[in-house]
Parts: C-alpha cells; structure tokens; sequence
C-alpha cells in the first residue's frame, strides 16, 4: 500500500511539473498576420508564414519568417538564429543576434 501511495506521489509530482513547463512555453507561431514582440514581451521561438515579425523585445530561440520580412526594431534581441525565406532581415541601431542571420 505504502509503494503505491509513493507511486502516486512520483506521478502527481511529474504531471504538475510538465504542466508548469507547458505553461513558460512562449514560442509564437502565427500565418497570415504579422508578429509583434514588444519591448517588454520576451518569446522562445517565433515563426510566421506569409507576415512579417517586428521584435522590440527579446526572443530566446529562433526567429523564421517565411513569405515575410524579420524587422528588428531598437534595442531587441535574438538568442537564436534569424531567417527570412522570400523576405528580408532589418537591423535596427542597438539590436543583437547571437546566431546566425
């Protein structure tokens, strides 16, 4: 009886964590409308086909645009790398990209 209460313990403890981790996720993905992260908005991966994505603020991981431009505005950040396919790539003074653009 005891093994099965900590089994339960274990499970309960796992589905709450993957629950919390769910919920931090912040990738964007969006088609046919434009992206925005703002100054204050930090994001994981952002990816948008046929719209473009505007970053003021910071983006952990990869940036994509597909049929679009990426246009990163003053002071903005990309940890990740930064694609345009059929687009462009706009830096702005004062922004940052870690990986490959």
């Amino acid at each position: 009886m005891l093994a099965h209460a900590c089994k339960l313990a274990i499970l309960s403890g796992l589905v709450l964590t993957a629950s919390f981790t769910f919920a931090e996720n912040h990738d964007r993905f969006q088609s046919n409308y434009d992206i925005r992260i703002d100054a204050s908005d930090k994001a994981n991966d952002v990816t948008c086909i046929n719209c473009s994505i505007y970053v003021a603020g910071e983006v952990a991981g990869d940036v994509t645009a597909i049929d679009g431009n990426v246009v990163m505005e003053n002071g903005a950040h990309v940890h990740g790398d930064t694609t345009a396919i059929l687009g462009n790539v706009r830096l702005s003074a004062n922004t940052s990209a870690d990986q490959d653009v």
